[in-house]
């Protein structure tokens, strides 16, 4: 109840000060994630909502960030990416850098509406835990990663949405295995060339 009752002042908080006035800040807005999480208090999303929301989120903005992203996205991108294949034996250390991988996707879509969405939703997973890394195939994952990488390196939009949808397809079958117990996996798509 402390908890709910927390992001209630925060909510209300927040719209508080964005009522007070209008101000220009410099770079993307950053959205505050007390909304967000007062909302998944209150309604409880479930693990296939979060990731249904991601896919709606994401692979549009890997499709996006093949079209638009410069120079500076890609080096942040390269860099999450790096930090993934140094961190195999840190579950904790690579979610923190597979989830900063996200964001600098989303800031490559060039829409600052959505890379802040995408910030805020990559934060509320960090904080409540929602993901456990524990006993993934971080190597898949991290070459996963790499996929998406360089469909948005190569300019390949199609690809990009691609290759993030399935990743994010298959991370959510492990992440509802794992807090459902199942082991049964459903049968893999083809890939195409």
């Amino acid at each position: 109840m402390n908890r709910i009752l927390a992001l209630v002042i925060g909510l209300v908080v927040t719209a508080f000060i964005v009522r007070a006035g209008t101000f220009i800040v410099e770079g993307p807005p950053h959205l505050g994630k007390a909304p967000l999480e007062f909302l998944a208090a209150l309604h409880g999303f479930t693990l296939d909502q979060m990731y249904e929301a991601r896919r709606m989120l994401e692979v549009g903005s890997a499709g996006l960030a093949a079209e638009r992203a410069t120079g500076e996205h890609m080096v942040g991108m390269a860099d999450e990416l790096t930090g993934m294949f140094a961190t195999l034996d840190d579950p904790q250390a690579f979610l923190r850098h597979d989830l900063g991988f996200h964001r600098a996707v989303a800031a490559g879509s060039g829409n600052p509406i959505v890379a802040a969405i995408i910030g805020t939703l990559t934060e509320i997973i960090w904080e409540t835990g929602r993901i456990n890394m524990a006993g993934f195939s971080l190597r898949e994952s991290a070459e996963t990663h790499r996929r998406i990488y360089e469909a948005i390196r190569s300019r390949s939009p199609e690809r990009a949405r691609r290759e993030m949808s399935e990743h994010l397809e298959h991370a959510r079958w492990e992440q509802v295995k794992r807090e459902a117990g199942d082991a049964r996996k459903p049968k893999p798509k083809p890939r195409p060339a």
